[in-house]
């Protein structure tokens, strides 16, 4: 009953978010019918969810810490969010729902410079990003005001270098780590062709797909002891580094690229260089972004700390494909309408469709804040640890997997 719930409610949201787009792409305001519905319904279904992903619960477990006045670890940005919330005595969901309408107010303001597509890059967007923003909370609390910067330096007006300067910064000191992000898109918004032609990128992707190994990422050992070494902020990557290095998100050393992403990243690769380049500078933008997290996607999908980058860049495959579909629909040429409309279709079938995902089989993982009944953030945490072991034998013991996440 709570999977097919879970469906029902995401269906409901992402339907809501299409008409949203379609009326937002008419005005580009937030304050308006359209803008202020589509945080309403985001900030509900995803803000009332219960305990989904590790980060979750381990901030769960860090703010009730910090109710008792034990000290914390986190970044001055985040720290000072939190005991704002404490000091009005309100719930750690309370604080759910506010990162939740940061990240739908943040991509509402990416949404203002792609009007023209915002009937299929909203809902595409909110999807594609779904999974990673439920899970790491803090990340994508900063990412929300990386956003709203990008937008200024996209749009380019008066004074915009100070709004993206402003809103980049607010977002590291909400988590540190996420500083070259903003330095990478700035330098990519002087870049007005895409980086590679399709076929240089397909061939890249392929080579890293079928080449990288997790072993390789031990080089990289030494130079995070280093950078750890620098802040008690970074320790517990330093004294984790290989764990943080050559696992992916739970920590499979067997993670790879599935059919549906590969047909995914090639279709965006191929089809939205030419559909890109004849949108415009802002979807040229968007394509480069792409070809880079698609590049690195496999890498991510085996190292958790390379997704947090590459996710990032990743997501603006959402927009490449609105603007394919978009031009593709007023097309002269039937067949290429049938062939990329087609596409799209089994795309959205095959990535975000019924009963895709890791979790399927455990309904406590997909539980929202009415199921809530009096699970603390510890058993929430076994019980992703138990599903994911379940799922791959090749496992470490679960207490040293306990604390390699407690480095976070």
């Amino acid at each position: 009953m709570i999977l097919i719930r879970h469906d029902i409610l995401l269906f409901l949201m992402l339907l809501a978010l299409y008409v949203s787009g379609k009326h937002f792409a008419r005005h580009g305001r937030i304050l308006s019918q359209a803008g202020l519905g589509a945080i309403a319904v985001y900030a509900l279904n995803e803000g009332l969810r219960f305990g989904r992903g590790i980060d979750y619960n381990l901030y769960w477990q860090d703010y009730m810490d910090l109710a008792k006045g034990w000290d914390t670890n986190l970044d001055i940005g985040f720290l000072l969010i939190e005991k704002v919330f404490l000091y009005f005595n309100l719930p750690f969901q309370v604080l759910v729902m506010f990162m939740s309408m940061m990240f739908i107010l943040g991509t509402l303001f990416l949404m203002k410079q792609y009007r023209s597509v915002a009937i299929y890059a909203l809902p595409l967007w909110c999807i594609m990003s779904r999974s990673a923003v439920e899970n790491m909370v803090r990340w994508y609390l900063a990412f929300s005001f990386i956003l709203i910067g990008l937008s200024y330096l996209i749009e380019k007006r008066d004074n915009y270098m100070k709004s993206f300067f402003l809103f980049s910064l607010l977002g590291s000191i909400i988590h540190y780590a996420i500083l070259p992000i903003p330095i990478i898109y700035y330098l990519l918004s002087f870049r007005e062709r895409p980086l590679l032609r399709p076929k240089f990128a397909v061939v890249i992707f392929i080579l890293v797909a079928l080449l990288f190994d997790t072993s390789m990422m031990l080089q990289l050992v030494d130079l995070v002891n280093i950078i750890a070494s620098l802040s008690d902020k970074f320790s517990g990557y330093g004294e984790n580094a290989e764990f943080w290095l050559t696992n992916n998100a739970l920590g499979s050393e067997s993670a790879g690229l599935g059919i549906s992403n590969t047909t995914t990243i090639l279709f965006l690769l191929i089809f939205g260089y030419k559909y890109c380049q004849r949108a415009g500078f802002k979807y040229v933008l968007a394509y480069n972004l792409f070809t880079l997290g698609a590049i690195f996607y496999t890498i991510g999908t085996r190292i958790e700390l390379v997704s947090r980058f590459d996710m990032v860049f990743y997501f603006f495959g959402a927009i490449v494909l609105a603007c394919i579909l978009k031009l593709a629909l007023v097309d002269n040429n039937e067949f290429r309408k049938i062939v990329i409309a087609g596409s799209f279709i089994v795309i959205l079938l095959i990535n975000y469709g019924p009963f895709v995902g890791p979790f399927r089989s455990s309904p406590e993982l997909r539980m929202y804040v009415w199921d809530h009944k009096g699970e603390t953030p510890s058993k929430m945490i076994n019980a992703y640890i138990n599903e994911k072991y379940r799922m791959n034998k090749n496992y470490e013991s679960k207490s040293q997997r306990m604390k390699s996440y407690r480095a976070r």
